[in-house]
Order: structure tokens, then sequence, then C-alpha cells
């Protein structure tokens, strides 16, 4: 799989649309950490105080800190009064891990708290004034990327298969196919949604107490 450094250069145009010369454009096809802050948000989902939201999202251009002032925009490219926002914590997403950062620079999957008051489930997470959000992909049907799920227990197949289906019918990017060797398939159009797919299950498989063996993301 291509880093982000590699795989920004050909697809920051069809994540943002902007001329040439914007400067939002030109941070995130050079995955720049000095770049304008440009996050796109994959969802928010409630944190342990029922009353605080955590936002998954990552990171394109610039470099996203605790206390940073911020606007959120909508994905229809709606900016409102109401958009400012500033960052709580921030913990980015390593090899499944979650760690707590003083700063994320571009090419991280982040957790970021403080966006109680966004109510929807994917938007742009920027510090320039003038940046438009980032593109809603819809679904396809061609899915070009893959990850092989397999629980160590055999048992375990039925329970790992729903929590996959779970995800799925909240983002509807891929598809979750079980197969006859015990194993589950999961392809997208998008490595992002294959990401954040193997995040999930990772906290479910540790809270619940099952062991299952993820692979990387595949073409």
């Amino acid at each position: 799989m291509p880093s982000p450094y590699e795989a920004q250069k050909y697809r920051a145009r069809i994540l943002y649309n902007a001329p040439e010369d914007d400067v939002c454009l030109r941070g995130i096809k050079e995955c720049d950490p000095n770049g304008p802050l440009m996050i796109s948000i994959s969802r928010i989902t409630p944190a342990a105080n029922p009353k605080e939201f955590s936002a998954l999202g990552r990171v394109f251009s610039g470099t996203v800190k605790p206390g940073q002032k911020v606007h959120v925009l909508s994905p229809h490219y709606q900016r409102s009064k109401k958009d400012t926002y500033f960052v709580g914590k921030v913990s980015a997403v390593n090899l499944g891990k979650i760690e707590a950062k003083e700063g994320a620079p571009a090419g991280n999957l982040v957790w970021i708290s403080g966006l109680e008051k966004f109510a929807m489930q994917k938007g742009t997470i920027t510090d320039n004034e003038d940046a438009q959000a980032f593109r809603l992909l819809g679904r396809k049907n061609d899915h070009y990327l893959k990850m092989e799920v397999e629980p160590k227990k055999p048992a375990d197949l039925p329970k790992v298969y729903e929590i996959l289906q779970e995800l799925n019918r909240i983002n509807a990017y891929g598809r979750v196919i079980k197969e006859e060797t015990g194993k589950i398939k999961v392809t997208a159009s998008d490595g992002y949604f294959l990401d954040e797919m193997r995040l999930y299950l990772k906290e479910r498989a540790e809270n619940a107490k099952f062991q299952v063996n993820i692979s990387e993301n595949m073409s």
C-alpha cells in the first residue's frame, strides 16, 4: 500500500475540488504538516462521558493540536456562523493503538474531542478561512482494495461478522463477505474505510475479550 505522502498526490483532486493553485489543495497533495489544517471526519461517536463526543478523522494537511481554533464544515460546503470550535484532546491511531498526542501531523488517523455541537457524522475540520469541505464520496460498485479478517477461534466468526456488518451499515462504503474458509473479506474503494474498519474491530475485540487476525490493505 502506498504511504499517505504518495497516495495523496493522486487522490487530492478526487477528495478536494479546488484550483491547482489553492493553498489547501497543495497542502493535501504534499501531505504537508506545515500546510493549512485539513481533516476529513469519518464519524463522530459518544465518549465515556455521554455529553462528550469524539471525531475520527484523517489529517490530510497541517498539524492538529489540543486547544487549536478550527472551523468544521458540513459535507455540503455550507459554513454556518456557529462553526468555530476549539480542539480538545488529540489521540493518534498507530497499528490499532490509540495514544494521546500534543500534535498529530498530516498522514495520521486521529480521534479528536471538543466537537460536541457538530451533529453530522461526516465533515471537514480546517483552520483556513477560505477552505472548502472534502467531497462526500458515495459508495461505489467497484471495490479495489481489500483486507482479510479471521478470528483465532472459529466459534467467534458470527460475532466478528456481525461487528463488521454493524459498522458497514453506518457508513455503507464497503462490502463484507463471509467466506467458506472461515475468513471474512472486507472490500472497499478507499483504504480510509478499511483503516476505520480495522480500528473499530480491534476496539470491539479488546472490549469483548476475543482475538482476531487482520491483514493489511491489499489491492
